[in-house]
């Protein structure tokens, strides 16, 4: 909670600043404000050769804003409320394990609950005038919310990575992206012996999105 505070802090003193700076800046400089809605797939990278990414389904909805740092260079953020999906186990109750150690840890979360997050991206993007497309890249600050009937790795979890996307301009106020992120932080490890053969085992998040923001006020 306290790195999300701290990027919170950030972000607001940032559009701050640039708010109220005047030299520097051309004279389209505006704030837009933005809702968000997203779908995607998330899966776990691992540093040892995995049976499976353990895919689940993320949606995504919430409010961004944006500020023009020029003719061509925008500052984005947005504040999302997300949930990943659980899917269905492979290790199933009274069966032989079809995923062994030292991933069945990833199993058991990514199918045992419905995983709920706050998210907050900080990029910047490059805007093309012919055709309309918008290349960005930046951070994401991702924090998975407690659930106390239900703890694992990712409750009351941060998770920082990086982000970058494509988007399409050519629908008025209506925009359409992709975009992908690659976690930095180590959401579980593992370390062991299995059959004599000493193993460490990082993971970490990533995720593809497809995501569609409708420009809701403007400000000059």
């Amino acid at each position: 909670m306290k790195h999300l505070t701290i990027l919170v802090a950030f972000l607001l003193s940032t559009l701050i600043v640039l708010g109220q700076s005047e030299k520097g800046y051309l004279s389209n400089n505006k704030i837009i404000y933005t809702g968000f809605f997203s779908v995607g797939r998330s899966t776990f990278k691992s540093s040892l050769s995995a049976p499976s990414a353990f895919p689940t389904l993320e949606l995504r909805m919430g409010a961004g804003i944006s500020k023009s740092l020029g003719e061509i260079i925008e500052l984005r953020s947005r504040l999302a409320f997300g949930v990943k999906f659980k899917r269905e186990a492979y290790n199933k109750p009274g069966q032989s394990y079809v995923i062994g150690p030292p991933f069945m840890e990833l199993d058991e979360v990514s199918s045992s609950r419905n995983h709920y997050f706050l998210e907050i991206p900080l990029v910047i993007q490059f805007n093309l005038p012919h055709p309309k497309l918008g290349f960005n890249i930046g951070a994401n600050y991702r924090f998975f919310l407690p659930n106390n009937s239900d703890v694992d790795f990712l409750t009351n979890r941060s998770d920082l990575g990086i982000i970058t996307g494509l988007t399409y301009r050519g629908f008025g106020r209506l925009e359409i992206g992709m975009d992908y992120y690659f976690g930095i932080t180590k959401l579980y490890s593992s370390a062991g012996t299995i059959d004599t053969t000493e193993f460490e085992l990082n993971t970490r998040n990533q995720f593809a999105q497809i995501r569609i923001e409708y420009a809701l006020r403007k400000k000059k």
